[in-house]
């Protein structure tokens, strides 16, 4: 296996996805925790990281989730982790991940999965860090945010590689070029934009262009507005179909129950400023309700049973 010890594993919390999702997660973890390596994760039982994390633990592997302090009892916390890290906010959860691990991997999930993605992404790009991220495409489901980010950024493919199943990742890590580190930068100077999009609540959020800065800025305001931690109103200038890649990534992971049918509601979408505008001014109000809509329950003795009898049946 690779000669990362520390993997951070970023996916979805949705227990409404396809099985097969829920099953990489979980066969991911057992073979990460069978080789040795560390897992850092969000946290949660939820989804595809309650089975990345089931996978991990049953195979006797050492699993960190970090997590908010007042999002510990509300969302769904897995009970039984080997250490769990509390931070005062969002951006540190991610920022503490990040600093745990050696290396990141970035399975399927929604806006939330894809905001954490491209926030290493922007870091690399701005030389603060050179460590391995890649996507595990699973069912083609990163295909079109991966046309996005290569269009936003020409040189994503120094930042980041796309593996198709998951016997694909060792190669890919083993293989990543040494690089000469990148200069040491103050803990707080890695950017965010979570202060950002909290501030002047009732302030439109406007994003016009489509580089790797204004998508980590878009997929961070609309994580936070379905959390419901931000009202003001987003919106979104598609011109000349510079976002069209990103728009087909959420329509799939609608339909892939990733993210609810209400999720694409929380931006305004115009190719044109008038258009943007007359979206804007007609948007309503969308509450997302994560609990019943979306977590769901990951059922994990059926997800083990399945796995056992496919494995008798090969």
């Amino acid at each position: 296996m690779s000669k990362f010890d520390n993997i951070l594993v970023y996916l979805g919390s949705a227990g409404r996805a396809r099985t097969i999702f829920h099953q990489t997660a979980f066969d991911l973890g057992a073979a990460l925790a069978r080789h040795g390596k560390r897992v850092i994760y969000g946290g949660m039982n939820a989804g595809s990281m309650g089975a990345l994390a089931e996978g991990a633990l049953r195979a006797g592997g050492h699993v960190t989730g970090v997590i908010p302090t007042r999002l510990r009892d509300n969302e769904r916390l897995h009970r039984e982790l080997s250490d769990l890290v509390l931070t005062e906010t969002l951006c540190a959860r991610k920022r503490k991940m990040f600093e745990l691990s050696g290396a990141v991997l970035v399975l399927p999930g929604g806006y939330g999965t894809l905001d954490e993605a491209f926030e290493v992404l922007y870091w690399a790009s701005m030389n603060q860090h050179h460590k391995p991220v890649i996507f595990l495409n699973t069912e083609h489901y990163w295909d079109s945010a991966y046309e996005q980010l290569s269009r936003s950024a020409p040189d994503s493919a120094q930042m980041c590689r796309v593996a198709n199943t998951p016997e694909e990742i060792d190669p890919l890590l083993s293989d990543w070029p040494d690089v000469d580190a990148p200069p040491e930068v103050p803990k707080n100077i890695f950017p965010h934009f979570e202060d950002e999009v909290l501030r002047n609540q009732q302030t439109p959020i406007i994003i016009d262009e489509a580089d790797i800065k204004c998508l980590y800025l878009l997929l961070t305001a609309v994580t936070l507005k379905q959390l419901g931690a931000c009202t003001r109103p987003l919106g979104v200038l598609n011109r000349d179909g510079q976002f069209d890649p990103l728009l087909s990534w959420v329509d799939l992971a609608v339909r892939e129950h990733f993210i609810t049918e209400d999720c694409p509601k929380l931006m305004s979408v115009g190719r044109t400023e008038k258009e943007l505008m007359a979206a804007l001014e007609s948007a309503g109000e969308v509450r997302i309700d994560l609990q019943g809509q979306k977590w769901g329950e990951m059922k994990v003795d059926q997800l083990i049973s399945d796995r056992v009898s496919q494995d008798e049946e090969i």
